[in-house]
């Protein structure tokens, strides 16, 4: 752990709070396209001709299958997103398959990339970076005007997707261990209430590009504020820009082991990080899987599409909050394995009572508790993925455990289109991840570790 005195450094009180301001901020804005998906590309509603001169309400199915028939789009009852303004249906519906595989492949990159990145130049410079970036795409998605240039966009903010993981990591090495799960967990929690926020917004102001411009505002004010406030992480700044300092204390640290980056490939030879390495892996998977599994399909399922769609949001935000105060009092592992048990047991109720027995009337139930169960799941995860790694390589893990959660992102819509009955296997997956989360270590009220204790010990020796 680190010197004593280095832990003046920490951000107090005021700082700390502004701070923590950023980071909501940030963190929920920067996967507006993500979390807003299902609404930003749902397919319009048309008026059709089915009679002469008598139109009446129809879907995109209807127009796409009939041979000949007039019609024209309503706006009073389509959303009005990226669909309704660029046609994204029949013939050209597949943009919408673009956009999420520009995304999600760029989000890949980003993990990729800016992991080991974060690991070798710091925290600081690549997050504020990343944000600006984040500004000048919000301002050209308010001035889009063709689908390729949606595409692009929709790409490069993936690569920003970065940004999430790159705030936990950011408060996990700022701030003391005892508050962490609480204020991750109320950063995390900004991803659904822009969710939810964005779907309250499209019931009454039904535009897409005033919510772009309201987001841009705030981009701009806390862009502004982190070139000001953002400070390095004292962790990483200790090990890396104290390396030739002549202060005894800090080289007694440094002194202990070779303090420098590493590459993917020897992250992955690392025998103390093996076994996490690949547990927490598997469960970004499946949570992710799972995840997406809901949210891609919330027209597709039963039910209301706006219900499900706030609903889902709802029990996710109470989710991620609840479930870092949860973590703090029952430990990590004892909070995961119940919602992710939770979120297992709800997604196959849900299939065998709407897939099955054709009854909708709960549906807003289930969607409810596998949301709840499955936010959980995915909070504590990644509380205790900060919590495992150490500071020296922290940012390279998550890049790798994120790297595997984006493929189970690709996958997600083959699995719906091709097995007929997928929440059964989204529930299999997190049955599966409730027996690995046995083989973690809890890390409730453990410091977190800033070298690799297998080469530490070996330059000991």
């Amino acid at each position: 752990s680190p010197p004593e005195n280095s832990r003046a450094k920490y951000v107090t009180s005021k700082k700390l709070y502004l701070l923590c301001f950023i980071i909501l901020s940030i963190s929920g804005i920067v996967n507006f396209l993500s979390c807003c998906f299902p609404l930003l590309t749902r397919k319009p509603i048309f008026q059709c001709e089915f009679s002469p001169n008598v139109f009446s309400q129809c879907t995109a199915n209807d127009v796409c299958n009939a041979t000949s028939l007039s019609y024209y789009k309503d706006k009073a009852l389509s959303t009005d997103n990226f669909a309704y303004e660029f046609d994204f249906y029949c013939s050209r519906y597949y943009y919408v398959g673009i956009l999420g595989t520009a995304y999600y492949f760029g989000s890949f990159l980003g993990s990729l990339i800016l992991g080991n990145v974060i690991d070798i130049y710091g925290r600081q410079h690549p997050f504020k970076l990343l944000i600006l970036t984040n500004l000048i795409l919000m301002i050209n998605l308010y001035f889009v005007y063709n689908p390729l240039h949606l595409v692009i966009i929709f790409f490069i903010t993936g690569v920003c997707s970065y940004t999430k993981s790159l705030c936990s990591i950011i408060i996990t090495e700022y701030m003391q261990s005892s508050i962490t799960a609480v204020v991750i967990s109320i950063s995390n929690s900004m991803f659904p209430i822009l969710g939810f926020s964005v779907g309250i917004y499209y019931i009454f102001v039904n535009s897409w590009k005033s919510i772009v411009f309201i987001l841009v505002i705030i981009t701009t004010t806390t862009t502004t504020l982190s070139y000001i406030y953002v400070d390095e992480s004292p962790r990483w700044l200790m090990l890396y820009k104290n390396k030739e300092s002549n202060n005894e204390l800090q080289q007694s640290l440094i002194n202990k082991v070779e303090v420098r980056s590493f590459s993917y490939i020897e992250i992955i030879n690392l025998k103390s990080q093996q076994k996490n390495l690949l547990i927490v892996s598997f469960l970004t998977f499946t949570s992710s899987m799972s995840y997406y599994g809901l949210i891609l399909n919330i027209d597709n399922y039963v039910g209301d599409f706006f219900s499900n769609y706030l609903m889902t949001y709802t029990a996710e935000a109470m989710a991620i909050i609840l479930s870092g105060y949860i973590a703090d009092y029952f430990g990590r592992i004892n909070t995961m394995k119940f919602f992710t048990l939770l979120a297992a047991i709800t997604f196959a109720l849900f299939e065998i009572v709407g897939g099955f027995l054709k009854i909708e009337r709960f549906s807003y139930i289930f969607v409810f508790l596998i949301s709840f169960g499955n936010a959980a799941f995915f909070n504590v995860l990644n509380i205790s993925t900060m919590e495992y790694f150490p500071t020296v390589i922290r940012g390279s893990c998550v890049g790798l455990t994120n790297i595997v959660g984006k493929a189970a992102t690709t996958i997600v819509p083959s699995m719906t289109t091709f097995v007929s009955h997928s929440p059964f296997l989204f529930s299999f997956f997190l049955i599966l991840s409730v027996l690995v989360i046995n083989y973690l270590e809890e890390t409730k009220g453990k410091e977190i570790q800033d070298l690799v204790p297998e080469l530490e010990k070996n330059r000991e020796e």
